[in-house]
């Protein structure tokens, strides 16, 4: 029985120096990884190059984005116009067989206070022709946060519904110089 236990005793010792080696190796390839994914959230290319690893953006042929980086706050240009806050319409409603309307409105928002005079150009499709407008009104330069609420059509308008535009056209207060214009479609009610 002395020459079993020993042969047990052995085999033990065997199994548990196995176990002690692959608990180290175990332990040391952790250390390593750990050590490898350290630098290459650090950035570090030394290691990776020792390693022969020269491009640690194909590594593991995962690709980190060429373009990532810190984020960057923008920088605003304040030498740059603001945009144009230009106002809306869905319907207008006008009498016919008169020149002088009072029903409606045309203002220049106090968003543009500073930066954008105004002018405003009714038209209405010329009879008979195929997308030619005829201009009704024309505004001069209007202020923002004021209104024109009277105005003078070249003619007077016939009972009916007119697809309309508005023609927008901003003016830099500054230079008086034109900028972008906005051409807003609307539906004229004449009744």
């Amino acid at each position: 029985m002395t020459e079993q236990n020993g042969t047990e005793e052995k085999s033990d010792r065997k199994s548990k120096v196995i176990i002690i080696i692959l608990i180290i190796l175990l332990l040391l390839a952790l250390l390593f990884g750990g050590i490898l994914l350290g630098i290459l959230i650090s950035g570090d290319d030394s290691f990776l190059t020792w390693l022969g690893i020269t491009n640690k953006q194909q590594w593991g042929g995962l690709k980190v984005d060429v373009n990532a980086g810190e984020y960057v706050t923008p920088v605003i240009n304040h030498t740059s116009q603001p945009g144009v806050a230009i106002p809306g319409w869905g319907t207008m409603t006008i009498p016919p067989g008169t020149t002088r309307i009072t029903t409606v409105d045309f203002y220049n928002p106090e968003a543009n206070n500073g930066t954008y005079y105004l002018t405003f150009e009714l038209l209405i499709p010329k009879t008979g022709t195929n997308g030619e407008y005829e201009s009704i009104y024309k505004s001069d330069l209007i202020p923002p946060g004021l209104h024109v609420q009277t105005i003078n059509l070249t003619r007077p308008l016939s009972t009916g519904t007119y697809d309309a535009v508005i023609h927008v056209q901003p003016y830099r207060i500054a230079d008086k110089s034109p900028t972008n214009n906005a051409d807003m479609k609307t539906t004229l009610i004449v009744r």
